[in-house]
């Protein structure tokens, strides 16, 4: 419902359902780096349209080989990340093609809820130690161990040599 909210929780879901790689490549993505698409059950999922170098994944590697495989699907209620993904990027401001966007303390209903600055690769960084404490979690968490719970619940739609 806020801002700040929306954003922690889309970001939360990419990095956990695509397997993301900490803070890797995330300063760069933009509004096309994921896309919404249907899958033959007529299942609805956000993946990753743009493929990226990584640290695994070089551009001399197999163009087959691709860390674009994930899927995000449709959940029924109200945290379904595709339809939380739809809100974050119809509130996202519309001049600027960066995917995270600084949030607006105080945006107006009809106004975009993110300012034409992007997050710097430092608060992206700390993204879940931040999370960690405002949330009052039992430790501080890192971006990583996002990826280290997602791979081991294998429901990504991943093959291990993505992993």
């Amino acid at each position: 419902t806020t801002p700040r909210g929306l954003q922690q929780k889309c970001l939360f879901d990419i990095m956990f359902f695509l397997a993301r790689r900490g803070r890797e490549n995330l300063r760069e993505q933009t509004k096309n780096s994921f896309t919404i698409a249907v899958d033959s059950q007529n299942r609805r999922y956000v993946y990753q349209a743009v493929d990226e170098l990584d640290k695994n994944h070089r551009e001399n590697d197999d163009p087959f080989d691709s860390v674009t495989d994930g899927r995000m699907y449709e959940k029924p209620g109200p945290l379904c990340p595709v339809k939380s993904f739809e809100l974050y990027l119809s509130k996202l401001h519309p001049e600027l093609e960066f995917l995270w966007q600084r949030p607006k303390d105080n945006p107006s209903e009809n106004d975009s809820w993110y300012c034409k600055v992007p997050l710097g690769k430092t608060t992206i960084g700390n993204f879940m130690k931040e999370l960690s404490r405002t949330a009052n979690l039992s430790q501080n968490y890192t971006n990583h161990s996002i990826r280290t719970t997602a791979v081991t619940v294998d429901h990504c739609n991943f093959e291990a040599r993505h992993i």
